[in-house]
Parts: structure tokens; C-alpha cells; sequence
């Protein structure tokens, strides 16, 4: 299994799960055209679109996609805003729900943001089990056996209070974030309250383009965990495995 990250930012995000012959997409926040040229028009194999949450940087084209077939797998608010109807659709109702599409399986379940917003568990035969968090100031769930993590390193607490010092960041953005994102080292809690015995790989993502530090995110998490670290940014390409 592959994972092709086409974005990962506030400018848009878009993750791509491919063996070439099952895709699942997760986020829909990169143009379709996009997602067809990284799966060279291979638009045959796409299983659904998973959305986290409504904001656009994560939904904006889902209702393109669901207009070329694609299932989006959404909260209500998402497939309402997109009028995206039952046929193009499989809804996230409250609470944990699991969905299957082709060989993936994915289980969604509840994070906190300042909207609903969903985590996912996923599984493939390919590539065994992924955890994908983003968007949420913090996570109840652990999961058992996780071999690849995409989770949201953000913000460092004490760059944002830095440029709040410095004018470059509004206080009442600062009040949002803290309520809104995963701090570096939220995310080190999420990762250290999981077994990482089967862990494969971790790609930081949704990292803030004046809030963090991508080079010292990635030696502090493989310095904490011992897995392999990656910081997601366009164009980046790893294989998923489980052995």
C-alpha cells in the first residue's frame, strides 16, 4: 500500500491510500484533478473519500467528488453544506460507526474540535492498521496493533506564544488553536499512550506554517518512539506496510 500525501496544510488537505487496485482517499480538500493525475486516472479504483470534519480546507471539493461518483463518507453537516445525496454518501451519524469500502475498513469515531469532527481507524490486508487524527485538541481513543499513525502535530505552545508576543499571531487566534489543534506535545501523549510495539511509521501532519518546526517535531517523536518519522508536505510518497 501506498500513501501519497497531496496536501497538508491550512491551504488544503489530501491523502491518498493506493495498492493500484483499491484507493481510499482521505479529505477532500485538494482539487479532484489532483487526486486523478497522482493515481495516473486510475479513477476506476477508488473505494469512497473519507471527510473529517466541514472546515474547507478539508471539504471544500467534496461535492465534486460525490458529482463524479466518488462515496464521501461525511458527518451530516458536510454532506448537507455539499447536498450531497444517499447515493454519493454514507453518513457518520454520532458516536462510533464502522464502514466498509472494498478492502479497507474504517472505523470513525468522535475527536474534539470546534465543530464534529471524526477520527479514523483503517484497515487494509495491505498495510494493517492506520490511525488518522487530525484537527482535535486531543484524542479518548487508543487503539490496539497500529502499524502507521497520520497524526496532527500543529503548534509548539511556546512558538505560538512567541509570535503572539511578536504581533505575528492575534490573541483570538491563539484562544482558537488551543481549542481547535493538536500541541507537539499532545501528540507525543497520543503516541506514547499506544502501544508501539507494530509500529511501522508516524507522518506528522497539518503542521502550522508559523507555528511549528518540522525538523524538530520529527527528531522529538523518533527520539520518544523509536518508529520512523515523517513530516507530511505535498509530494510526499512512503509504502505502507505491515511486516
Amino acid at each position: 500500500m501506498e500513501l501519497k500525501v497531496l496536501g497538508s496544510s491550512s491551504h488544503g488537505n489530501g491523502y491518498i491510500l493506493t495498492n493500484g487496485n483499491e484507493t481510499l482517499i482521505i479529505e477532500c480538500g485538494i482539487p479532484l484533478k489532483e487526486v486523478k493525475q497522482a493515481l495516473n486516472y486510475n479513477v476506476s479504483s477508488i473505494a469512497g473519500a473519507l471527510v473529517s470534519h466541514i472546515h474547507g480546507d478539508h471539504a471544500k471539493y467534496a461535492g465534486k467528488y460525490a458529482k463524479e461518483g466518488i462515496n464521501i463518507i461525511a458527518g451530516d453537516d458536510v454532506l448537507l453544506k455539499h447536498k450531497i445525496h444517499d447515493a454519493f454518501s454514507m453518513r457518520i451519524p454520532s458516536g462510533i460507526t464502522r464502514h466498509i469500502l472494498k478492502g479497507f475498513t474504517v472505523i470513525a469515531f468522535p475527536v474534539s474540535h470546534d465543530v464534529p469532527t471524526f477520527g479514523f481507524h483503517i484497515h487494509h490486508p495491505d498495510m494493517g492498521n492506520l490511525l488518522f487524527l487530525t484537527d482535535t485538541y486531543m484524542s479518548e481513543y487508543t487503539f490496539p496493533d497500529v502499524n502507521h499513525f497520520l497524526i496532527e502535530a500543529n503548534y509548539s505552545e511556546a512558538i505560538l506564544d512567541e509570535n503572539v508576543k511578536r504581533g505575528i499571531v492575534h490573541q483570538a487566534v491563539k484562544d482558537r488553536v488551543w481549542q481547535s489543534h493538536m500541541e507537539i506535545e499532545t501528540t507525543k501523549g497520543v503516541l506514547s499512550a499506544h502501544d508501539l510495539r507494530k509500529a511501522r511509521d508516524i507522518v506528522l501532519i497539518h503542521l502550522s506554517n508559523d507555528n511549528s518546526n518540522a525538523k524538530e517535531y520529527k527528531a522529538a517523536i523518533e527520539g520518544l518512539t523509536g518508529v520512523v518519522t515523517y513530516t507530511a508536505k505535498k509530494g510526499l510518497e512512503i509504502s505502507l506496510s505491515q511486516i
